[in-house]
């Protein structure tokens, strides 16, 4: 849609609260057409997270992409690639706001749908992995700065 279109933009720009009253305005009307079960709704709950994001409004911003999560598992099922992308979505905000434990649990969701749909090998599913490997140094590194803080 052209508000759909025109929030995206809004938001790439960096003008989230302008951006923030467009995307809210797309997504009421796409629930008053579909329903809020419908991937259409969907769609645009994650336009709308990403411009939270931009807001630092985090709460709200993980509110919308796990309600996000939750109307693709419906219309599609658990293992569909939009729930894939989906994950990732809420594992790579995760990452931005430094809760790498959770990120990784969406990560590895998110790449095991990736594998079984397109291959350990493809681009995207390797970069989900380079991610999580690289979660895991960090949450190591952590640890052990921890450790030594203790003592």
């Amino acid at each position: 849609t052209v508000l759909g279109n025109l929030g995206r933009l809004l938001t790439s720009k960096g003008h989230y609260d302008e951006a923030l009253i467009v995307l809210r305005r797309s997504a009421d009307m796409t629930l008053a057409s579909f329903g809020k079960g419908h991937h259409e709704y969907a769609i645009k709950l994650t336009n709308l997270a990403m411009a939270l994001v931009g807001c630092g409004r985090d709460a709200e911003a993980e509110t919308c992409f796990q309600e996000v999560i939750k109307i693709d598992e419906k219309c599609f099922g658990s293992k569909h690639l939009e729930v894939g992308q989906d994950l990732w979505n809420l594992g790579a905000f995760f990452v931005r706001s430094e809760k790498y434990l959770d990120a990784e649990g969406f990560l590895r969701r998110s790449s095991n749908i990736f594998k079984q749909s397109l291959g350990k090998e493809h681009p995207r599913t390797q970069e989900i992995l380079a991610i999580i490997e690289k979660l895991k140094a960090v949450r190591a590194f952590e640890a052990l700065n921890s450790r030594a803080g203790e003592k």
